[in-house]
């Protein structure tokens, strides 16, 4: 089972909001000096705006007094520093937190995109692209977007004790009765903070798993239109927003029995203040203009309460992005370099798997299916008891060094995981995986992968020129390399032909070509790197039978004296090979060459009888 499995379950609890902050703490060490001069500047801000009310109050008693004109002048003439002294320092923050923002993101996206790159196969065969994608961009803007709130809420909240300070100094009456919004700000935070992370989480998944059903009808967008299944893909899509729109008017529900409630109490306040102030007049206890001010700062304390309640969910949508992206940064995969890893040392290449065992984990549901009932299999995410699928049972067999051996057997046999133990793109559950009798799990993956390359079925194209895909696996390779590698190939035909010949830009996986031209174009980016393992997939299942056969011309003059193992259902693919495997049920069944298997009278010549007597003897060649 990979240690990414808690990554695809929908979440019932969060993280503590402590051990989030540590995490984005690791990430903000680094702006510390910026932080401490954000904070210098907001204390500044803070001591501007507060007093500023107080110049008022003082103006108004002055001109009840009738103060002269040069005195009221002077306090304007303060009172409008005092404000460009707090717009300047108000820019300036938002100035140093637009540059701590922007490294950030980039900081936790590129860490995220590295633990992506670094996850094991499993992480990303369990999950969507769509989101993971929705993580890597999505969550980690709004981590940015909550540090620019909690910026905002820690200055209100200066404000807000600044103002109350002033308040008391007024009049301990206007200060107690101030305070009595801090029960009704407590009750609201409590109830967000209890029920507002949660509620925000699953809005997150829920966008995080219609972004993946995006990408994924998008991609298969002309399957849904072969087998006329537009409404059945458009009203999925439909599911899928209806959930994330019930999640936002829970939210929905949530504010709008909190803002009212707030206002309702700041009206309260304001006129206890008027009718306690007049009272408090008539003693002699206060001025006009302490009145004037106790209304006015009393607003503003509640002001600063009214943003940091409005400001909760935005914090709480943004405590559940870092949720998001903490699984992903704290996540290990489950293959990785052993702390005494070493480089392969390669002696040839010969290649052995000794009582190779491999099993996955998953949850059986039981439920109606179009088949009386069956029982179906269902991500880890979900309620039902775990069993273990076992695919390959204590296989073994071995390639010799330069040996070209093929891999055959009906589909589910384990062809193809055998195929991603080779590349240690999974561990074996028992067993090893050799290679000149070095053990996999001892050596490092970036050896590894400087060894041994893979030719899959599905080929796989990046943005960019032919030429760049081509080039993908030796960026340092020649244009006449390059060249000289898709004429080998056959590839160089239908390449001059395009728009742009090798210079033509491609798209998103390539779709601008057919699967054979993707196929052959990922069958030269392979050939280019030149590797000394090859596994070929069914690599050239997509190709016309002309064009298979110039590709494997060109591979055996590449590929001669290199251990080779091909996976193929084509005569013309395996009648060359040294020896052939045999996988039925996860097992290795029979290995031997053509004519050996044929004398056993057992499952090859059950699958020769089946599938490669009709496919012909002879394959088409040029000499």
């Amino acid at each position: 089972m990979s240690r990414h499995s808690s990554l695809f379950a929908d979440k019932t609890r969060t993280r503590k909001s402590s051990e989030l902050l540590r995490v984005l703490w690791r990430y903000l060490s680094k702006f510390k000096y910026s932080v401490a001069l954000v904070a210098f500047l907001t204390l500044f801000y803070t001591a501007a705006v507060t007093y500023q009310p107080i110049i008022v109050q003082d103006a108004i008693n002055l001109l009840i007094d009738n103060a002269t004109f040069d005195t009221i002048t002077l306090l304007v003439v303060f009172y409008l520093g005092l404000a460009v002294l707090g717009w300047v320092t108000q820019s300036l923050v938002t100035w140093v937190m637009a540059s701590v923002q922007n490294e950030l993101v980039h900081d936790l996206r590129s860490d995220t995109f590295e633990k992506l790159v670094e996850a094991d196969f499993s992480y990303h065969s369990q999950i969507q692209s769509g989101n993971i994608t929705s993580r890597v961009v999505n969550d980690t803007q709004e981590i940015t977007t909550g540090l620019n709130v909690f910026t905002t809420s820690v200055t209100n909240l200066l404000v807000a004790f600044a103002t109350l300070g002033v308040l008391f100094s007024i009049s301990y009456w206007f200060g107690l009765i101030s305070l009595l919004a801090i029960p009704t700000a407590m009750v609201i935070t409590t109830v967000i903070s209890s029920k507002g992370k949660v509620r925000m989480l699953k809005v997150r998944s829920s966008m995080g798993r219609v972004s993946g059903k995006l990408a994924e009808n998008l991609s298969g967008v002309s399957i849904a239109k072969s087998f006329n299944q537009e409404e059945r893909t458009s009203s999925e899509i439909r599911k899928l927003n209806n959930e994330t729109y019930e999640y936002f008017k829970q939210l929905g529900a949530m504010m709008t029995m909190i803002f009212p409630s707030i206002t309702l109490v700041s009206m309260i306040m304001i006129a206890l203040v008027v009718y306690s102030g007049g009272m408090l007049y008539e003693q002699g206890l206060v001025t006009i203009g302490a009145i004037y001010l106790g209304t006015v700062m009393v607003r503003r304390f509640l002001s600063p309460i009214l943003a940091l309640s409005n400001n909760i969910t935005n914090l709480q949508a943004s405590l559940a992005a870092l949720d998001r992206v903490t699984d992903i940064l704290y996540s290990r995969p489950a293959v990785g370099n052993s702390p005494d890893a070493k480089p392969l040392e390669f002696k040839g290449g010969k290649v052995e798997l000794v009582d190779v065992t491999f099993s996955y984990k998953t949850r059986k549901i039981e439920s109606p299916g179009m088949m009386g009932g069956a029982p179906h299999m269902k991500s880890k995410g979900e309620n039902g008891k775990i069993e273990n699928v076992q695919v390959l049972k204590r296989v073994s067999f071995k390639i010799p060094a330069g040996k070209k051996t093929a891999l055959i057997g009906h589909t589910g046999a384990g062809k193809s995981t055998v195929t991603k133990l080779l590349l240690r793109f999974y561990d074996p559950s028992s067993g090893s995986v050799l290679i000149d009798g070095q053990d996999l799990r001892d050596i490092t993956l970036e050896s590894l992968y400087d060894t041994v390359s893979l030719v899959s079925q599905e080929p796989y194209l990046f943005v960019g020129t032919v030429m760049d895909n081509i080039r993908y696996g030796r960026p340092d390779a020649t244009d006449e390399e390059v060249y000289e590698i898709a004429s080998m190939v056959g590839a160089d035909e239908f390449i001059d032909a395009l728009p742009d010949g090798y210079q033509t830009q491609l798209t998103e996986s390539g779709k601008s070509l057919s699967a054979g031209q993707r196929q052959m174009i990922t069958i030269a980016r392979t050939m280019l790197k030149n590797p000394k393992i090859l596994i070929l997939d069914e690599a050239t299942s997509r190709l016309d039978a002309y064009t298979e056969s110039l590709v494997q011309l060109a591979q055996q003059k590449l590929f001669d004296g290199r251990t080779t193992l091909v996976i193929a259902h084509r005569l013309s693919t395996i009648r060359d090979v040294d020896q052939i495997v045999v996988m039925d049920d996860g097992e290795a069944v029979e290995v031997g060459t053509h004519d050996e298997l044929m004398a056993l009278n057992g499952k090859y010549t059950e699958l020769y009888q089946t599938y490669y007597a009709h496919q012909g003897i002879e394959a088409i060649a040029s000499d």
